[in-house]
């Protein structure tokens, strides 16, 4: 009876020194994050729960360093450095140049790099959407689809569009082969691009009030490419100001564009795609090489600003609201 005593209180010591090895040989992983853009910040809203429910708890066993830079190139390169630096477990990085430059700093390293929102056809990203190669895999941006459809979209909603306006920067546009593809399209479809190229909010703003000055401005529509300048919220409210005043719709390159007065957006779900990089992010911490995890493509969903188009006093098309999934009506 005597020794029946101890066994009870000998278990419960037992499984106390078992608990403190297990927890002593957790391993905790050190993420880093960079946002290059704070337009598709809550990517990483997507990114952290998929996570946690893959059963890394942030705090227990993974930690996140998270930070944000919005178009600020040189951040950026001393934020991925410093994650190198540091020896992080991986480098989730966004969009197209921020991962371009997670990359670059990366490049002939073992230190592994996710992806998003980058449009790898025209840069040779990747050794292939199967296997990318290298340290680096991802989640990619459809942007030659995206642009085409987006062409498509709009005159789908007021088909008396002859010229549309489209501007980017020309010495850092990073997408050549969609300004490609949507000039094809358009020219199938008889439909102008008036490509206007700036490099600064200023030439943004001068040619938009040379257009004020004439007695034509000479454009039914705006369409948002992705590039930086252009995205920025000063050169938005001076693109939509303008298209407000001149009665003219515009397709948005991000969703909050469509919530602030674009008839439409066309693209990603930012959480979803934090999901789908979390996904890789598992596979990588437990030992696969991104050069063995091909490339994933999100879906991409129709989002309509009723508002905004009956403001303009365009009726849309039945198919396309059914084929909405968000719709704007008050």
């Amino acid at each position: 009876m005597k020794s029946k005593k101890w066994i009870i209180p000998l278990i419960c010591i037992l499984l106390i020194s078992l608990q403190g090895c297990m927890t002593q040989d957790t391993k905790i992983y050190r993420v880093g994050i960079l946002c290059g853009n704070d337009l598709v910040y809550s990517t990483i809203t997507g990114f952290k729960a998929k996570m946690d429910e893959l059963g890394y708890h942030e705090g227990q066993n993974i930690l996140y360093d998270i930070q944000k830079t919005n178009f600020d190139q040189a951040s950026e390169k001393h934020i991925i450095e410093r994650f190198v630096g540091e020896k992080v477990d991986l480098i989730f990085a966004f969009p197209h140049d921020t991962s371009l430059t997670a990359k670059n700093i990366t490049q002939g390293t073992d230190m592994p790099v996710i992806f998003a929102y980058a449009n790898i056809e025209d840069i040779n990203f990747v050794n292939s959407l199967r296997e990318p190669g290298g340290n680096i895999t991802g989640v990619q941006h459809q942007l030659d689809k995206l642009t085409v459809k987006r062409l498509e979209f709009l005159l789908d909603f007021d088909p008396n569009i002859q010229t549309i306006w489209v501007a980017y920067d020309n010495e850092t546009t990073v997408f050549p082969s969609a300004l490609k593809a949507l000039r094809l399209v358009a020219q199938s479809k008889h439909v102008k691009i008036n490509e206007v190229f700036v490099s600064n909010l200023d030439e943004i703003k001068a040619d938009l009030e040379a257009r004020e000055k004439m007695a034509d401005i000479g454009i039914d529509a705006i369409l948002i490419m992705p590039d930086q300048l252009i995205q920025t919220r000063e050169s938005w409210v001076v693109i939509r100001n303008f298209a407000q005043k001149h009665n003219l719709p515009i397709s948005a390159n991000v969703y909050s564009q469509m919530t602030d007065g674009a008839i439409f957006h066309y693209g990603n779900d930012y959480i979803e795609v934090g999901t789908k990089a979390a996904t890789l992010a598992n596979k990588i911490l437990q030992g696969v090489p991104p050069s063995e995890l091909p490339v994933l493509s999100p879906e991409e969903y129709l989002r309509i600003n009723l508002v905004a188009a009956e403001t303009l006093g365009l009726s849309v098309p039945e198919g396309l609201l059914k084929n909405a999934v968000e719709i704007i009506r008050q």
